[in-house]
């Protein structure tokens, strides 16, 4: 293997980094739309590889084909991620201060010992049921007072 820095191979890569991290929003975005009680293996593992599947799919290496199979790809990775966490959470046993360094490791690895718990923000299934309240002042829609929780 040759390291050899080319412009335009960097731009395009660039692109390809840039458009798969958008992938990984776009995939956590749309999985929160998902009702917990509905994700499964089969729904998360079933995305990872329709999204594989479609970049096998799509020829040539413009612009555009770069930057679908980026944001392709970030959403394949997300959910093969989020698979293998949740078959893998099981096992890993909650960390504390007295946790090897090795145990943190292998539970930050999956998210489970992170700021957030290794819990994502996830819509109620609850919340699928009633509208949601709209702000009462319209001045400034994002104060406190005007905050929806579901």
């Amino acid at each position: 293997m040759k390291f050899k820095f080319n412009k335009k191979n960097a731009g395009s890569e660039g692109l390809r980094v840039a458009t798969a991290t958008g992938g990984v929003l776009l995939s956590k975005g749309a999985m929160s739309l998902v009702p917990i009680d509905k994700r499964s293996a089969l729904i998360t593992g079933g995305a990872a590889l329709a999204s594989v599947l479609a970049i096998a799919s799509i020829g040539g290496e413009g612009t555009v084909e770069t930057a679908v199979k980026g944001v392709l790809t970030g959403v394949a990775i997300d959910q093969v991620v989020s698979t293998i966490t949740e078959a893998v959470k099981p096992s890993i046993t909650e960390t504390t201060e007295d946790s090897t360094k090795g145990e943190k490791f292998v539970a930050a690895m999956f998210g489970l010992n992170g700021a957030d718990n290794g819990e994502p923000f996830v819509v109620p299934a609850s919340a699928w049921d009633s509208p949601m309240p709209k702000a009462q002042n319209h001045a400034d829609p994002f104060t406190v007072d005007n905050v929806v929780s579901v």
